[in-house]
């Protein structure tokens, strides 16, 4: 309560008003230099469009300790994140089903049973045969 009447007391007091003054116009600014017209575009490696060379390079990024094969974990991110990636923002990911998936997706594409997955292994995987 005697909060409440001290602030009172400070909202109905008379502040002291403080002069105002006021900014001198500023002056004028010389006109910015042009900017230079962007650069042409330099030449880039071609996206690749075959299948099988977007896995390998898609595989070295998620081959994270750089063996040469996935491993069941590996394969599982990866194959799990482009299914997130893919899915309507409004889909809410099921973490175990995602999990089971990848799991027996990871069994399939093990064709040599190492309990890795080779790039070979992968693109008989994910590719049709032509």
């Amino acid at each position: 309560m005697k909060n409440l009447l001290i602030i009172a007391a400070l909202v109905a007091s008379p502040l002291p008003v403080l002069a105002q003054t006021t900014e001198p116009a500023p002056m004028a600014q010389p006109a910015p230099e042009p900017m230079p017209a962007p650069a042409a575009p330099t030449a880039t490696a071609p996206v690749p469009t075959d299948p099988a060379a977007i896995l390998a390079t898609e595989f070295t990024f998620y081959d994270k300790d750089k063996s040469g094969d996935l491993s069941k974990t590996e394969f599982s991110d990866w194959l799990i994140t482009l299914k997130t990636k893919s899915a309507p923002a409004s889909v809410t990911p099921d973490v175990k089903a995602d999990t089971k998936w990848a799991s027996e997706s990871f069994v399939k594409a093990d064709t040599d049973k190492s309990k890795t997955v080779s790039v070979a292994e992968l693109t008989a995987h994910l590719v049709p045969a032509s």
